[in-house]
């Protein structure tokens, strides 16, 4: 009796639970941060074709930035989809905030954090961190 339990445990241990992929349905996204004593935002948007741009909020207009490795931008749309962000209503500024937006149903989805009393989900937080340092290496 108890090796049957062991070789049930053992084979339940080995089984692992299928996530369904989600896949990407937007053609680009938004991460943001900005505030502070400057106010100044920094505003990069990521295009599906690996075209990076830059808002220049004085001409309200995006600009030329780089280009990312299609690896990476395979990567980004793909991990963004999976985080399921239009599903997540956040919306806790600070004085220094932070966002992402994508596309969703004809209007941008936002998701702003900076209150450190409601902190952002920790995946979000990871998402954006790594898009933001990979962005900001390109110009270096």
């Amino acid at each position: 009796m108890r090796t049957l339990f062991f070789v049930l445990l053992i084979a339940l241990a080995g089984c692992k639970g299928q996530q369904a992929t989600v896949k990407p349905t937007f053609k680009h996204f938004i991460i943001g941060q900005g505030g502070g004593f400057t106010g100044k935002y920094t505003e990069f948007k990521l295009h599906q074709n690996g075209t990076v741009e830059q808002k220049n909020f004085g001409a309200g207009i995006y600009e030329p930035y780089a280009t990312m490795e299609k690896e990476a931008v395979t990567s980004f749309f793909n991990e963004l989809a999976q985080l399921q962000l239009t599903n997540y209503t956040f919306n806790h500024p600070g004085n220094m905030t932070w966002y992402l937006e994508m596309p969703h149903n004809d209007e941008l989805h936002t998701v702003k954090w900076g209150d450190h009393n409601h902190p952002v989900r920790a995946d979000v937080k990871a998402f954006y961190d790594k898009v933001n340092l990979y962005v900001r290496g390109l110009k270096q």
